[in-house]
């Protein structure tokens, strides 16, 4: 079954479009494994305190890199691959693009793709949305949140403005893969139009739910 992930900026609104899309898809019927890069495995939450949590750290881009590589292996082998070799739905808020558009404002993009081609054994997503907010608009939502900004939320305007950048380009340069939603729009509309290009894209009919034992 497909791999589909959900790209962005913090508080663009991914995270909500994936848990909407897992409740379409297990109403009907089909297994459906939600996961999140960094922190899917037990490994991966340990290096998501590291790289995120520690704010007296001061990491280099490449080390960052790696350590998000290292993740995303032990994500792959641990949690992502047998449940797409047993048939289910795989949901990850962020993979690959979100490496190669926050890494990628310091690093070559080549260097980035490189490193993850052998950390996933070229597990390549079958879909991604990325959803795209102006990088003011996301930086209110993020000051609503109660919880406190980790270490990547708190660089300035600029440098997300450059990760965003980097995704529409990423978005450019794969338009079959990836589907550009403007998450400013209702949560509502959006989650229609992931619904949609879902169903186009796995050629589901929701008029003959599949009911799996």
């Amino acid at each position: 079954m497909p791999l589909i992930t959900f790209e962005g900026l913090d508080a663009s609104g991914k995270s909500t479009q994936l848990q909407l899309l897992q409740l379409y898809l297990a109403q009907l019927g089909y297994e459906v494994v939600c996961t999140r890069e960094s922190g899917g495995t037990g490994l991966g939450v340990e290096i998501r305190q590291l790289v995120q949590e520690r704010h007296d750290l001061i990491i280099h881009p490449l080390s960052e890199a790696l350590l998000y590589a290292a993740d995303r292996a032990q994500h792959v082998s641990e949690l992502m691959r047998p449940a797409l070799q047993r048939g289910a739905y795989v949901l990850c808020d962020r993979y690959i693009d979100s490496s190669l558009a926050f890494q990628g404002v310091s690093l070559p993009l080549a260097v980035i793709r490189e490193i993850n081609a052998l950390a996933t054994e070229n597990l390549a997503a079958d879909l991604t949305f990325l959803c795209d907010l102006g990088v003011s608009t996301a930086r209110e939502r993020l000051q609503q949140r109660e919880t406190a900004p980790d270490r990547i939320e708190l660089r300035d305007n600029s440098y997300h403005e450059q990760v965003r950048r980097i995704y529409l380009e990423i978005a450019d340069s794969d338009p079959g893969r990836i589907c550009v939603l403007d998450t400013s729009a209702s949560v509502e509309s959006v989650a229609e139009i992931v619904k949609n290009r879902v169903k186009t894209r796995f050629g589901i009919d929701d008029g003959n739910p599949i009911y799996q034992e």
